[in-house]
């Protein structure tokens, strides 16, 4: 399963979504999620891909790739993601 598979995952169980709605580009904004639920959103993407996001990591706003890239660069910092 790849990054972005596992996100939208997420994003669907977290959020009650439909998964044809979640597309790379698909903006979180647009996807309801407010600043305080992509803080959350933060803390359960550490947990699901055993990584720690640096501190000035900022999701409001961001695109579902953009998730994808942070979790890709987090990753090769030394932490080892989750896979299914």
């Amino acid at each position: 399963m790849t990054i972005f598979e596992q996100i939208r995952d997420l994003l669907c169980r977290q959020f009650d979504l439909d998964p044809t709605a979640i597309e790379p580009q698909t903006s979180l904004l647009s996807l309801g999620i407010d600043s305080l639920a992509a803080l959350e959103l933060a803390f359960d993407v550490e947990d699901a891909f055993h990584i720690r996001l640096d501190v000035s990591t900022d999701l409001r706003g961001a695109t579902v790739q953009d998730m994808v890239a942070v979790i890709e660069r987090a990753s090769a910092a030394g932490a080892t993601p989750a896979t299914a």
